[in-house]
């Protein structure tokens, strides 16, 4: 039996079990008394109506994909295949962009080495050349103040203990 065909017997069915609960006896609160059988009807129709259109949209989804697969191959019969010409000039496209973020990463390494070799000057200079002119303006200052060479003091200092 085909999904089409079981599809119209169950919207023939429906309809008399619509019917079938609108005439039948009401309870207390209004709602229809229904017997066992006819509740099961229902919700067999009801399953097997959810489960047909469930068969429809997969059947639905896989006719587009073999129209998809069909215009591709009529596409690369016709010469107008995606896989010839643009494919290769988007690979290609993609080398060269890997080729420009290859060279920006070398200058920006380039940016860094110079930027850490500067740093480390920088940090010579601090540490040895500062205390050195540090040194020699300590001697100055000394020199000035007591009029002595402090090599000198030294060695007068050192000559007054030995004796």
């Amino acid at each position: 039996m085909s999904i089409r065909s079981q599809f119209r017997e169950l919207n023939a069915e429906w309809p008399a079990i619509e019917s079938a609960l609108q005439i039948a006896p009401r309870s207390r609160l209004g709602r229809p008394r229904v017997d066992k059988g006819l509740k099961e009807r229902k919700d067999i129709a009801h399953a097997n109506l959810k489960s047909t259109q469930q068969q429809g949209d997969h059947l639905i989804r896989e006719r587009d994909l073999i129209s998809k697969r069909l215009e591709s191959i009529q596409n690369t019969l016709n010469g107008r295949s995606e896989n010839s010409l643009i494919a290769e000039i988007s690979a290609r496209l993609q080398s060269v962009r890997g080729m420009i973020r290859i060279s920006s990463l070398k200058e920006r390494f380039q940016k860094l080495i110079v930027g850490v070799i500067a740093l480390v000057v920088l940090f010579v200079l601090q540490t040895e050349l500062f205390l050195i002119i540090f040194l020699y303006l300590l001697i100055k200052f000394f020199k000035r103040l007591w009029r002595v060479h402090p090599v000198d003091a030294l060695h007068r200092a050192h000559q007054v203990t030995l004796d």
